[in-house]
């Protein structure tokens, strides 16, 4: 038998904050150039490609400053 596990109804703090729309968000190159960045620009949010910054084959390590 496996004991059932109690679902917490209280909703964290974390889940109920709403997304910062005061901050940019950068997105990799595996978040594609258009679809996603397209949407969140939509919605009013400041996007930064990856590839506007880095070369397409930049180690990860590279640093944005």
């Amino acid at each position: 038998m496996s004991a059932s596990k109690k679902k917490s109804k209280k909703r964290s703090a974390r889940s109920s904050a709403p997304p910062r729309k005061d901050i940019p968000y950068y997105l990799d190159r595996n978040m594609g150039k258009h679809v996603i960045a397209d949407a969140l620009r939509g919605a009013g949010f400041t996007v930064e490609l990856h590839d506007d910054h880095l070369a397409p084959d930049a180690l990860e390590l590279t640093r944005l400053d």
